[in-house]
């Protein structure tokens, strides 16, 4: 067992040989189901982006690790904490405060300057807590089965055109298009991010999550993402104007769609819409015969919980999301 020393050894950078050891003491303390996503979203950062983009620091007194971090690229502007720990027989969290300090620094240092955590929601302090992150949200994980396809359109139905009025006659200030988009073009990336814009305007779904993103960055984020398919873009109109988003990420290993992001701009709410986008996202999984859709919502928005379950989503796991400034 170390003594404690006045002063702590300084923290280094972990060999790129050292991960595997570094993984199973930073994610030592978690449950078992965050340990198995923690290093296994380790692993993705590995094959998908390599070693640049993987952050760790290590404080070790002799060969004895005291305290470890990792961190993994996620976007360009954001990184993911893996996991951090230290020994249970040290005093107090001077070790793995100093580790954790260094780094953000390392993240801050390669540009990027927002570090998200995940935590078990019956977790009420995670180790990085103490680091300066504030919790953010509660998230839900919604799966539904994709359904048959409907088996006839309504009269004012088209491929890109549906009403979402309930009356025999639907109020043309109600009917949506539907319109596929390209996110590699300037033009059409730069229309996506208006409406992603104008759906963050009184959003109850990570709300505090604006304090450290914008716009710009969360479809930034989507659009280098190793698993992009521009294929599942959508903006969504009404009479002219771009009202509505949808972004969807396929994963064919498990025939799932995420449903990435959906919003309304928010002075256009209230008229039904989400079941609208909802029937896209399922054509889009049935377009590439993908059997589930998931997605993630916060446990305060109420009403796209509403819409979601209204569509047969259900609950599948929780989690607590967190984050800081590197």
């Amino acid at each position: 067992m170390p003594e404690p020393s006045p002063s702590l050894p300084c923290p280094a950078p972990g060999e790129f040989a050292d991960l595997p050891q570094l993984a199973q003491f930073a994610t030592g303390s978690m449950s078992i189901g965050r340990r198995h996503l923690a290093l296994t979203q380790l692993a993705d950062a590995l094959k998908n982006r390599g070693a640049a983009g993987v952050f760790s620091s290590q404080i070790r007194d002799g060969d004895q690790t005291l305290a470890a971090c990792l961190a993994t690229t996620i976007a360009r502007d954001a990184a993911m904490l893996v996991g951090c720990g230290q020994l249970d027989s040290l005093p107090d969290s001077l070790a793995l405060q100093s580790s954790l300090e260094h780094l953000h620094q390392q993240v801050a240092a390669a540009g990027m300057r927002f570090v998200q955590a995940t935590s078990d929601v019956d977790d009420p302090s995670p180790p990085f807590a103490q680091a300066d992150y504030e919790k953010i949200a509660q998230l839900d994980y919604l799966s539904a089965t994709v359904p048959p396809p409907p088996t006839e359109l309504t009269p004012t139905d088209s491929p890109r055109t549906e009403s979402t009025s309930t009356g025999e006659r639907p109020d043309r200030r109600d009917v949506l298009v539907v319109e596929p988009l390209d996110p590699r073009v300037p033009a059409q990336l730069a229309r996506m991010t208006a409406v992603v814009e104008a759906t963050f305007d009184a959003t109850q779904d990570c709300p505090k999550l604006n304090r450290y993103r914008s716009p710009q960055d969360i479809v930034a984020a989507y659009l280098e993402s190793p698993a992009l398919d521009p294929t599942g873009w959508r903006i969504f109109q009404n009479q002219h104007a771009d009202v509505a988003c949808l972004i969807t990420t396929p994963y064919q290993s498990s025939a799932t769609l995420e449903l990435t992001y959906m919003g309304v701009a928010s002075d256009r709410r209230g008229r039904g819409w989400g079941q609208r986008i909802l029937r896209e996202a399922f054509q889009i999984a049935r377009n590439s015969q993908l059997t589930d859709v998931m997605l993630a919502v916060d446990q305060q928005n109420a009403p796209a919980l509403n819409v979601y379950q209204q569509a047969g989503f259900q609950v599948v796991a929780s989690e607590a999301v967190w984050g800081r400034l590197a």
